[in-house]
């Protein structure tokens, strides 16, 4: 007999890899020498950052007297404060998942008609190839569900006649049917190994087209498909909650890194999967859970603040559970004070256990929620506080709806997908804009004063003329913002704005609250000064306004812009007259528009038709941090 020694580790083997550590070693001063950041911290314990994002935002600071402290943490989605999102969606009684993913793939949220068609479109795609799950999913189950998903979305490459096509409809084509098959590919591969491995009953149970996603997941996985409101419910304010969580976190990170080389769809996912599976990103709620069981077991009285608290710093002193020192579930690389993740999960996650009568168990996660903080500031020096992250209460509310350990980790890829997958003419000007080196400086704005936190006063830049011939002062811009408070989405969660003075060449705007970056988002294209007396001419695609800036827009339609220069202009003579700016929803086509001269200038050209234009000396190629340009 023959043994097999694929996975043995032989003494060559252990010699060899001490070879490779001595030859490996770089000295650790090298890396503040050389100012290289080792990891989500930088030495300040402040978080590095490593990507630049517009689908969400991560807050955890505000600015007082000049300085930056700590926070009550805050998460916005395309501008909208995740608490508001999860708030709208309680009262209405609905499952937010799709129309979240709607937010973060589109920038806003959709109408009732658009919702319907997005969730029958997800619905539509969620089906897996003919004998995909018996050829693939159910041979060599994998114990680790995380692999069994990656290996899943790479065949799945194989089944994708225009696999390596990676324009926007295509691509945009491919995440909408993996942020639909997440769930079968998932639980399929988890009945699949509990089946061949632990000799489980199998179910493969067929998702229903009515369903949101949340309800699949608990359907296709219980045996007898069932399941209360609030279960799925749970559920879903779970996905919406990890599924997005700023350009830096490092499953999005891997997104970004690995798409820059131009690959495919599924070997980015299945990269970005691989960085999820991580004890230190998505597999840390498996480890509040174990730690519990483990707390559990040793606790004496539940209730005993003194015997908790004593077994919490055996565990920071290494002489429980795991012995690594750690309390699972307690602080952030960003949040300090509080993790809004936590606390809107916390309300949801007590209503669950009141159903399921485990009251008792939720008193002791909130007893070592309140103790833990203390704890570690007592055994520890660190650079800011600690309170419950997101994993501390996911891994509770899963064990509540029974679902496996092995499942907690495809559960944040099946939320985080569609976050992965989200990968601006000279009409209208701001008070403020951003430089070359992303600085804000004034525009039709001259300066600007905090005389106290909730107050600044602006300047206003003379001789400013909006196209339509009405002079720009004052009274014209706080129009303008009060329009923009009480009609867009998002202006009012940003800015704060409680009333706007005006008083001849200046703005005075006052905030309900401190806002330090309103100056910030007063340089945001959605706060662009526009003359509400002349309003908004045609409506959709085709509306028109009057600005400031160096060019008239003469005709506006879906797909093109005809400007004309603005005789009139603040700043000077326009050199260009005449401008026309046109829309191709075809990445080929663009790329083919620039070549034949049919365009002079492009932005957001595929990243893989760059060296059809690079070192040609027709066209040159120019960049700043968000966005490319080639002219002729």
């Amino acid at each position: 007999m023959t043994t097999n020694n694929f996975c043995e580790l032989t003494p060559k083997i252990m010699e060899l890899s001490k070879k490779c550590s001595e030859a490996a070693m770089i000295d650790p001063e090298l890396y503040g020498k050389y100012d290289v950041k080792r990891g989500l911290r930088d030495l300040n314990g402040k978080g590095v950052l490593v990507g630049l994002t517009e689908i969400s935002d991560v807050c955890s600071t505000k600015i007082v007297d000049g300085k930056s402290v700590p926070a009550d943490g805050s998460l916005y989605y395309r501008g909208y404060n995740v608490e508001d999102i999860i708030k709208g969606i309680d009262k209405s009684s609905h499952f937010g998942f799709e129309e979240c993913t709607y937010l973060l793939l589109f920038g806003k949220l959709p109408t009732k008609e658009e919702l319907q068609s997005f969730c029958a479109l997800l619905s539509e795609y969620r089906t897996l190839p003919t004998s995909f799950v018996r050829d693939i999913i159910m041979k060599v189950p994998s114990k680790d569900m995380m692999n069994t998903l990656a290996r899943s979305v790479l065949t799945l490459y194989s089944y994708d006649d225009r696999a390596d096509d990676i324009t926007l409809p295509n691509v945009l084509r491919q995440c909408l049917q993996l942020i639909s098959l997440f769930p079968l590919l998932s639980v399929y591969g988890y009945q699949a190994y509990n089946h061949y491995h632990d000799g489980a009953s199998l179910f493969i149970h067929a998702p229903q087209p009515e369903q949101s996603t949340a309800e699949t997941i608990l359907h296709v996985l219980r045996p007898d498909s069932k399941y209360t409101p609030l279960e799925a419910k749970l559920l879903d304010i779970a996905l919406i909650l990890h599924m997005e969580h700023g350009g830096g976190n490092n499953s999005t990170f891997t997104t970004h890194l690995v798409s820059s080389s131009g690959t495919d769809t599924y070997s980015a996912i299945a990269a970005a999967i691989g960085s999820l599976k991580g004890p230190r990103h998505g597999g840390a709620n498996i480890k509040v859970v174990k730690m519990f069981d483990d707390m559990k077991k040793h606790l004496h009285d539940w209730t005993d603040e003194a015997e908790v608290e004593a077994y919490l710093r055996a565990l920071l002193n290494k002489e429980a559970f795991d012995h690594a020192g750690l309390i699972y579930g307690m602080g952030h690389a960003v949040y300090s004070l509080s993790d809004p993740r936590a606390r809107i999960f916390r309300s949801f996650v007590e209503e669950l256990s009141q159903e399921k009568g485990l009251n008792e168990e939720f008193a002791l996660y909130t007893l070592v929620e309140r103790l833990a903080p203390k704890v570690i500031a007592e055994e520890r020096k660190i650079y800011k506080g600690v309170s419950p992250n997101v994993d501390f209460f996911s891994g509770f509310a899963y064990s509540m709806l029974d679902l496996p350990l092995e499942l907690y980790t495809p559960i944040f890829a099946i939320a985080r997908i569609a976050g992965w997958s989200c990968l601006r003419y000279g009409v209208g000007e701001t008070l403020f804009k951003y430089n070359d080196n992303m600085e804000v400086e004034p525009w039709l704005a001259t300066d600007y004063e905090f005389t106290d936190d909730n107050t600044v006063k602006i300047t206003l830049r003379d001789g400013v003329k909006f196209s339509s011939g009405r002079t720009m002062d004052g009274e014209a811009v706080k129009e303008c913002l009060d329009d923009l408070i009480a009609n867009h989405d998002r202006a009012p969660y940003d800015m704060k704005i409680d009333k706007i003075e005006a008083d001849g060449m200046t703005v005075t705007i006052h905030t309900s609250e401190p806002c330090p970056a309103l100056i910030n988002y007063l340089g945001d294209p959605y706060g662009a000064i526009i003359d509400m007396d002349y309003g908004v001419q045609g409506e959709g695609g085709s509306a028109n306004v009057a600005g400031t800036g160096p060019y008239v827009a003469k005709e506006v339609s879906p797909t093109e812009i005809k400007l004309v220069k603005n005789e009139d202009y603040w700043g000077g003579d326009v050199k260009v007259d005449n401008v026309i700016v046109k829309s191709f929803s075809d990445g080929s086509a663009l790329t083919a528009a620039l070549q034949t001269g049919d365009i002079q200038g492009t932005y957001g050209l595929q990243y893989d038709n760059y060296a059809l234009f690079d070192g040609n000396p027709d066209y040159q190629i120019s960049s700043v941090a968000t966005l490319s340009l080639i002219h002729i």
